[in-house]
């Protein structure tokens, strides 16, 4: 085996072990979004090429040091220098492989910006889980004192230090009460066997807050339904009724309630509203199942 052909091994090694790195929840999250984006166009244009290369700069914290447009090119530019590699290394891998070589090399080299800035934002993301407790210990401590919310952002943010800091300090400029408006409340309606209930809220992993809670159900068989089927317009799942994840296996369905008093629905280490493709203000029909 010549040397260029090592090369050509390791890069596609490398993608790889990144790849693999970015499993479970996240991949299945990446995965449907790719598959979503089939049916539109514009997601394939030079624009979402840079909304997306933007995005994972933010996410790393590289925007500063890096423009959307620079790591594009760089995706682009490695293709094109590996290419000239990838011949070399085909001729001389053995077999069949040479085909294999021509085409995971390039690949390779494309993903190989992607990657590198994929795994600045797991060391980043580390770095925050690190400063979280003391951050939300000093907050705890405030809020129990009576200070507000910005009041205890802002001490949070100076008592903290790296990404932490900088993403307590792009939580946002405080809001003038009286500029805000004023939203219709949304109600569920109850049937003798089934419940209609919009989505209320949408968190960052998915989990799909209802407008529904634990009193509406009281005298209603949802109450002491162990199994709840769960609908949108399109699809259609089986939640358990449980009181922590754990309860429910890894890709499973759990109906409880959370922590502002809302019958919620989740997926362990997924995303529920993918899942259901649901949205906020959307219907969802429950009902007990067998």
């Amino acid at each position: 085996m010549t040397v260029l052909t090592l090369v050509a091994l390791i890069l596609a090694v490398a993608a790889a072990r990144e790849l693999i790195a970015a499993r479970g929840e996240r991949t299945r999250r990446v995965l449907g979004r790719r598959l979503r984006a089939l049916g539109d166009g514009d997601r394939f244009g030079p624009a979402a090429w840079l909304e997306a290369a933007d995005r994972r700069l933010r996410d790393a914290g590289l925007r500063g040091r890096f423009a959307a447009g620079e790591l594009v090119a760089a995706k682009l530019g490695a293709a094109v220098v590996s290419a000239p590699l990838a011949k070399t290394a085909a001729a001389a891998a053995p077999g069949r492989l040479g085909w294999i070589v021509v085409a995971a090399v390039p690949a390779a080299a494309f993903l190989l910006p992607d990657l590198v800035v994929a795994a600045a934002a797991r060391r980043r993301r580390a770095r925050i889980a690190a400063g979280l407790p003391d951050s939300l210990d000093l907050m705890a401590t405030g809020a129990a004192g009576g200070r507000g919310v910005v009041t205890l952002l802002e001490e949070a943010m100076r008592s903290s230090a790296g990404p932490l800091r900088e993403e307590l300090a792009a939580a946002g400029e405080p809001i003038e009460p009286s500029s805000l408006e004023r939203q219709p409340v949304s109600r569920p309606r109850l049937e003798q066997l089934r419940a209609f209930a919009h989505a209320e809220r949408i968190d960052g992993f998915g989990n799909i807050s209802l407008d529904l809670c634990q009193d509406d159900l009281d005298g209603h068989p949802l109450a002491g339904a162990t199994r709840v089927s769960v609908g949108s317009r399109k699809r259609r799942r089986t939640a358990t009724r449980a009181n922590a994840f754990e309860d429910v296996a890894d890709g499973g369905f759990l109906f409880y309630e959370d922590s502002s008093g809302r019958m919620a629905i989740a997926v362990n280490r997924g995303d529920a509203s993918e899942v259901l493709d649901l949205r906020v203000g959307d219907v969802v029909e429950l009902e007990p199942a067998p």
